[in-house]
């Protein structure tokens, strides 16, 4: 059985607004046994949130080819 998520983070972009090239789409999530065993859950959540925030900024650096870069996330 798969494992629930607690926190999931998705960074996409693309060059025509709202259509997001599947070659840049990355995906990060948290599971619900993860958050319950780290000892500091905030600090898994900087973690993570720092990673994607690191590869929109990357992305953002393309402008030759990408026009937009998006990042959405869900706590639950």
């Amino acid at each position: 059985m798969a494992e629930s998520a607690k926190f999931i983070l998705e960074v996409t972009a693309g060059l025509i607004p709202g259509r997001p090239d599947d070659a840049y789409t990355k995906r990060w999530a948290i599971t619900g046994q993860e958050w319950a065993d780290h000892p500091e859950p905030s600090h898994l959540l900087a973690e993570t949130n720092g990673k994607a925030q690191g590869y929109a900024a990357l992305l953002m650096l393309q402008p030759d080819y990408l026009n937009w870069v998006r990042m959405d996330w869900v706590l639950v």
